[in-house]
């Protein structure tokens, strides 16, 4: 392995070697936030003195502004050319473009056709205009060109964009600290955004200007060093372009016209040619750096030093990548762990390379930083020119004076830094979420892009037809792009990556990938399901502590990673764990179904409701609606017949199934779910459980601003489906009670509970392999009766039949984990030495997946045998024993509706066996992988069946 590293090291202690930022590194990049701050300082007092002399001699109104925003327009060529280099090149892309080549290629890296497009495009149509026009936000041509509401939506867009987008800038270049050297993301980002916003706020465009100079000098220095040395050290340019052709990352541009390629040359020319002619032609951020210089030839000028040297720095982090391939070529560090995430590939190398070297790596550290740096501080000083030029000039009655102008341009860099650094500290817990809001930039760039061609290309085009092509094109952008983030997120496009090897690694990384992989995980390194982000920490942890401390989103939790200490939560120590922790997120009159949901009830409601639902699972009760699932049954057989020759998928049908034997059971309704494929309950049913892009960010909303959630009335279920179920249990009572119907079910228990307590119909809604299907089918039919049915006694006395049900809740327990919130102090044990008082209110998570995956519970346990819950073993008493089978919880706690649930997922499964042989279509996804967008365990792409059918 490249890594020079002793054999019998772990990946942990490579790890541990390559966090080697010394006395030094620290001491160079202390230096370059020194620096920042000076120049901030310095410009903050010259522009004291300007007011010392503006307050004895006559100065023209709006002076303030102009010298804040564009430097009175009269910066110099060369330092606004570097700013703009500088700001451009975020720390997103210094990493972002090694990590595109090293995991894609070089294609990408021909954007250089698209930056050719962008000069030509600046150079002959935006910036002429711009400067005859002396503006000094771009937005305010919008107003000239057509009117104020054009304006607004402009800057609008800018501004949520701009926010969206800086704490990204600021959070990649801390994991590469982090990764060199084990600090805290949060407690740098915060140091260096305080540092930002300093400079920034006192010292303006000329401080934003002169930092990007020194910042530039030194991102750019770091990166040679890294080729340079970098390139020595594999021997020599030849190595590295060997190396890469052999991988196929050295390749010629892709000419293919398929649009769902990822990259063509017609898609980077194109494509990335319109995303720089908007992020430089039409952008507050860059605009008002060329609006800082005297003449439109000076801007010209600019634009060309730009030109160059974005080229030439865009060149050497393609380069980069290249380089991280070269020298890991044998030892891929995402597949062994060695980097966390994608963007510490860098970091990696750069350790690698200078981790010797005392101050390098901080030299490197320091460049990353600046980078981002020149666009934190690029984005403020822009917002400032916004709010200033676009949302209180405009609507200012009398002009604003002097002093005014300087507080509000230097409160609203404070504000925004303030935001910026508030929502850093939150961006690593926001996954998808986060990256669907950073797609507010491509989704406002196009629109706008095209209001500004109008504008200056298209003279008849007036106000309202620049208005209405713009919404438009936010709609259509809106759901190109986010429709694709989510396509991405859930797997549904998948571009695969160069290859990659690990044969040639000297430590082992077994530990981290498990000893026992899962074949269900797939290492993808993003959008993980939540099951295999918990089965990452279960194993890594595992064999030290029995549990182990985490954050979800902002709240301190316990993972537990004992087996032993989960059963103890769950039963033993009860009292001190008796509330789920999603029973705080639901409210009685916001959520009245799920609020009033035993699941979701804490302390005493949760008691009383128990007490009233256990009576309805008797059973009597179960027997009497036996009939009812064997009638839905029945339905379900002709059903399949009818598409005999069509693969039916299994969720799909269980849940057509579930939903006619619940509606049956409890509404006293024939849902129709099978002879009506748009059925009125089926309809409302998905909308309650779907996890669509909408539920996802109210979950996260509600789990991150709980109080503000209740405070805006944001409830789980809609409004629609609380008054359709309510409703419908409305009239089914009423019929009921009209006729004189009398049963022993469900629904008469209800009815009972609501004459002697007066529960609301609100309360009465919320209750609501070939070798084994052989024997399974052979069990079933020889319990059969002579009428070709089976006995609900028969049923629940069939052995192998309770086995293979077990064992498919092992392999996939309905959630992946169980959360149980603290309600009084208790000390656990850490390890068998050490006990951790936990605090009232901290939640216990129980990562279910994970237990009933581990090889130390459970022989081969990717393997569905449902032998070993055979009845000569113990059934599944000596799991529970141990507390690694759980796949309904257990303890008091327990899901209340289990004999329910077993009872007909027996009928069910006896129904089909009965009636049809089963394979695999081959639709499925095999092997099977976890969807990442469900909370409850669900295979991606379902897992689809044909059904043959057999002679009884």
């Amino acid at each position: 392995m490249t890594t020079d590293a002793p054999p019998g090291l772990s990946v942990q202690d490579v790890s541990l070697s390559l966090q080697r930022f010394g006395l030094a590194d620290y001491l160079v990049f202390s230096t370059m936030l020194l620096v920042c701050i000076g120049i901030g300082v310095y410009f903050g007092w010259k522009d004291h003195q300007k007011q010392k002399h503006k307050a004895a001699s006559s100065v023209r109104r709006g002076s303030e502004a102009l010298d804040y925003l564009v430097g009175n327009r009269r910066m110099k060529i060369f330092p606004v050319a570097m700013s703009l280099v500088a700001s451009w090149i975020s720390g997103i892309a210094l990493m972002g473009a090694a990590t595109e080549t090293y995991l894609y290629g070089i294609h990408f890296g021909f954007i250089f056709t698209g930056i050719i497009l962008m000069a030509f495009s600046m150079n002959f149509i935006f910036l002429p205009v711009f400067h005859s026009l002396q503006i000094t936000s771009v937005y305010e041509y919008l107003e000239i060109r057509f009117d104020t509401r054009i304006r607004l939506l402009g800057s609008v867009l800018f501004t949520l964009a701009t926010l969206s987008h800086l704490p990204i800038v600021v959070f990649v270049p801390a994991l590469a600290f982090n990764q060199v050297s084990g600090i805290n993301i949060h407690f740098i980002t915060t140091i260096v955004c305080t540092v930002c916003i300093f400079y920034t706020s006192i010292g303006g465009i000329k401080a934003v200007v002169w930092t990007d100079v020194i910042q530039t000098v030194v991102m750019v220095g770091a990166l040679i060093l890294i080729v340079i040395k970098g390139t020595a050290d594999i021997g020599g340019l030849s190595v590295l372009i060997e190396r890469n052709v052999a991988s196929g990352r050295i390749e010629p541009p892709n000419f293919s016209l398929d649009p769902t390629e990822r990259t063509t040359i017609w898609a980077i020319f194109f494509g990335g040619g319109s995303f720089w002619v908007a992020k430089n032609a039409i952008h507050q951020m860059m605009i008002q750096r060329y609006l800082s210089l005297p003449t439109f030839r000076d801007a010209q000028k600019s634009l060309v030093v730009f030109t160059i040297g974005i080229t030439f720095l865009m060149s050497i982090c393609f380069y980069n990548g290249l380089l991280i391939y070269a020298t890991f070529h044998d030892c891929d560090p995402l597949t062994t762990k060695l980097a966390r995430a994608k963007d510490q590939l860098l970091p990696i190398l750069v350790m690698k390379v200078f981790g010797d070297y005392p101050g390098l790596a901080g030299l490197f550290i320091s460049g990353i930083f600046s980078a981002s740096l020149s666009s934190l501080s690029t984005g403020l000083n822009s917002l400032a020119a916004i709010v200033l030029e676009d949302f209180v000039k405009p609507f200012t009655k009398n002009p604003l004076t002097e002093r005014q102008t300087r507080y509000l341009m230097r409160g609203t860099v404070l504000v925004f830094g303030v935001i910026a650094v508030v929502l850093v500290l939150v961006v690593e817990k926001l996954g998808t979420v986060l990256q669907l809001s950073m797609s507010l930039v491509p989704i406002s760039l196009g629109p706008l892009l095209g209001m500004f061609l109008m504008g200056m290309l298209l003279p008849w085009i007036d106000a309202k037809c620049a208005f209405a092509g713009a919404c438009t094109g936010l709609t259509t952008m809106a759901y190109v792009v986010i429709r694709a983030q989510i396509a991405i997120a859930s797997k549904e496009i998948v571009h695969p990556t160069k290859p990659v090897s690990t044969a040639g690694c000297t430590y082992h990384f077994d530990n981290v990938t498990t000893v026992y992989q899962d074949p269900m995980i797939h290492e993808e390194f993003d959008n993980h399901p939540i099951a295999v982000e918990m089965d990452n920490v279960y194993r890594e942890y595992k064999s030290k502590y029995n549990f182990v401390g985490v954050f979800s989103t902002r709240s301190p939790r316990i993972f537990v990673t004992s087996a032993e200490l989960a059963k103890s939560i769950l039963i033993k120590d009860f009292k001190n764990f008796h509330d789920n922790e999603f029973g705080g997120m639901t409210d009685k009159d916001l959520d009245p179904i799920l609020g009033r949901n035993p699941f979701m009830l804490n302390g005493d409601e949760w008691k009383a409701k128990r007490a009233e639902v256990t009576p309805a699972f008797t059973t009597s009760r179960m027997k009497s609606l036996f009939s009812i699932v064997e009638d839905v049954g029945t339905r379900m057989t002709k059903y399949i017949r009818q598409n005999k020759n069509t693969p039916l998928e299994s969720k799909e049908l269980a849940a057509k199934f579930t939903t006619d034997v619940v509606s049956s059971c409890i509404f006293d309704t024939d849902a129709q779910s099978f002879t009506n494929e748009k059925s009125e309950i089926s309809e409302q049913g998905r909308k309650m459980f779907d996890s669509s892009f909408l539920f996802v960010i109210v979950m996260i909303f509600m789990s991150l601003f709980p109080k503000l959630a209740k405070l805006l009335k944001i409830g789980m279920v809609s409004k629609s489906v609380e008054k359709f179920f309510t409703k419908l249990m409305a009239e089914a009572i009423q019929y009921r009670e009209k006729n004189g119907v009398q049963r022993v079910d469900y629904l008469e228990h209800l009815i009972s509970l609501r004459n002697k307590k007066e529960i609301s119909d609100l309360d009465m809604a919320a209750h609501g392999n070939p070798d084994v299907q052989a024997r399974l089918r052979n069990e079933l039919l020889n319990a059969s009766t002579d009428q070709g049915t089976i006995t609900y006694d028969s049923l629940l006395e069939l052995p192998y039949l309770d086995q293979v049900i077990n064992e498919s809740l092992r392999l996939w327990p309905p959630a992946a984990f169980l959360s149980k919130k603290c309600t009084e102090p208790i000390e656990l044990n850490l390890t068998s030495t050490e006990k951790k008082l936990i605090e009232t209110d901290v939640c216990a998570i129980i990562p279910v997946w994970s237990i009933h995956r581990d090889p130390e519970h459970f022989e081969d346990p990717a393997t569905f045998n449902p032998d070993r819950f055979s009845p000569e073993r113990g059934g599944v008493s000596p799991y529970r024993e141990k507390g690694c089978f759980m796949p309904f919880g257990d303890g008091p706690r327990q899901c209340l509706g289990i004999r329910f649930a077993k009872m007909q997922v027996k009928r069910g499964v006896y129904e089909i066996l009965k009636h049809f042989e089963l394979t695999v279509d081959s639709k499925t996804l095999e092997p099977l992988q976890l969807d990442p967008k469900q909370f409850l365990t669900m295979a991606l792409g379902g897992i689809w069946l044909n059904f043959k059918p057999i002679s009884v």
